[in-house]
């Protein structure tokens, strides 16, 4: 699965051709699979990973994998990746994700949504900031130990969507623990962008495996790491 990512010292300009974090009309984004590919091909990407939301419960992942995979089939020249998100389930950090999908998918990105306590999932803002950014951090943590997946997702999104801030100590934590487990830290455009200036002297200290991804659920998001040579040495 490293085969798929690049470390943040290593990233190139071709890298930043790459998306591996984008979501379909099979739940709640904009555009079909058909679209999303017409449009990566059309920007010059030269891969992506398709990774729709999914829980335990759900049945429809067997067929987006069998349309994406029969999308791709006479496709050259772009990667195109069949994935998945889940949410991240408890402190143990298990994942909301059958083993049928899990054996399935090619690429799982693990990432705090709702957030428990005390066996209910709550809205990050009815929490408040001190303890949504702990318990994102916990989650987070806990996630990577456990080793279920092959990316983190938008680490502190939580908390930076609704307190506009996350510690940079918790950021520094989960890098060096991505690079201590092997887990690729998602760069992710949507969540990360304003505060890439914080991020980047830890990605450089410590050269974790990076998983460039927009987190589109719309065309017009794609790519959007293309647009920007912040992130390049």
């Amino acid at each position: 699965m490293i085969s798929f990512f690049t470390k943040f010292n290593e990233i190139n300009r071709e890298y930043l051709f790459t998306d591996k974090h984008i979501h379909t009309n099979w739940i709640h984004a904009k555009n079909s699979v058909t679209e999303i590919i017409d449009r990566a091909r059309q920007i010059g990407l030269n891969q992506i990973a398709i990774t729709e939301h999914c829980r335990k419960q759900s049945n429809y992942y067997g067929a987006f994998f069998e349309e994406v995979d029969k999308e791709r089939k006479d496709i050259t020249d772009i990667q195109i990746i069949v994935g998945n998100e889940s949410k991240i389930n408890d402190y143990d950090g298990s994942l909301d994700i059958s083993n049928e999908i899990k054996n399935l998918s090619e690429l799982k990105i693990g990432s705090v949504h709702n957030i428990p306590v005390d066996g209910k999932f709550y809205k990050p803002k009815i929490l408040g900031k001190k303890i949504c950014q702990d318990l994102e951090y916990q989650l987070t943590i806990a996630a990577i130990k456990n080793n279920e997946l092959d990316v983190i997702g938008h680490v502190g999104g939580q908390s930076l969507k609704f307190f506009n801030s996350f510690p940079s100590q918790y950021f520094e934590n989960i890098i060096r623990s991505c690079v201590e487990y092997n887990i690729a830290f998602d760069l992710n455009y949507t969540y990360h962008r304003k505060i890439i200036e914080l991020l980047k002297p830890l990605l450089v200290k410590y050269n974790p495996y990076i998983s460039l991804g927009s987190d589109a659920h719309n065309l017009n998001y794609i790519g959007k790491w293309t647009t920007s040579n912040i992130i390049l040495l």
